[in-house]
């Protein structure tokens, strides 16, 4: 397989993606990119791009994150108020708290999603894929 660098960036986005909901590299797809919960592998297994090779890549992540959490916590919002009949105070602890839980649980993809975002958009990965 030729490393996809050399692939139109539309083709490298969507095999990140694909490869970021499979919890995988997001330059080959196929190694892990995760011993455990949260915590990269040192490496691509597979291709051997270095993950989180950037010091300052844990911003991004937050980043990813918050936005991620936020955009859930709106949406959340508004289906508790459609949904059910809460008044306002619990159903802002439920959304509260669905969203605690939904940040928690999507740590892993915002570390990974920076990582294919800086995957895609770093030319300079000759010897790191």
């Amino acid at each position: 397989m030729e490393p996809m660098s050399t692939e139109p960036m539309g083709t490298r986005i969507s095999k990140s993606l694909r490869a970021v909901m499979r919890k995988r590299c997001p330059a080959c797809g196929k190694g892990r990119a995760f011993r455990a919960w949260g915590r990269f592998m040192p490496a691509c297994d597979v291709c051997g791009r270095t993950f989180a090779r950037l010091s300052g890549s844990s911003t991004g992540t937050m980043q990813v994150g918050s936005m991620a959490t936020v955009l859930f916590a709106i949406v959340a919002w508004f289906v508790v108020r459609a949904v059910t009949d809460l008044s306002l105070d619990p159903a802002l602890i439920v959304t509260m708290s669905a969203s605690a839980i939904f940040g928690v649980w999507f740590f892993p993809y915002a570390k990974l999603i920076w990582e294919a975002v800086d995957y895609v958009i770093d030319s300079s990965d000759e010897g790191n894929q």
